[in-house]
């Protein structure tokens, strides 16, 4: 298989906003487990990272999505065009 740069850079970006987001949702329910001022420290924490509701991650991982999906087409235009 000889997969496009563009493909590669797209699932490297991908992960790295996929981790981000499995990251910011897990620790996001860990929190829960804590009461009063600790919860709102820690959710305030997340926030300043991952973005309001962990938005900055899901921004990554769609850039990654686009990225692959244009990686997939490229190669296929510049295939038939061969």
């Amino acid at each position: 298989m000889n997969a496009s740069p563009l493909f590669l850079a797209g699932l490297l970006v991908l992960g790295a906003g996929a981790a981000g987001d499995l990251t910011y949702h897990a620790l996001d329910q860990g929190t829960a487990m804590f009461r009063g001022g600790q919860q709102a420290a820690t959710h305030q924490q997340l926030q300043s990272v991952f973005g309001r509701d962990g938005q900055r991650a899901h921004l990554v991982t769609l850039a990654g999505m686009v990225l692959t999906v244009a990686g997939v087409v490229g190669r296929g235009v510049s295939r038939r065009s061969l």
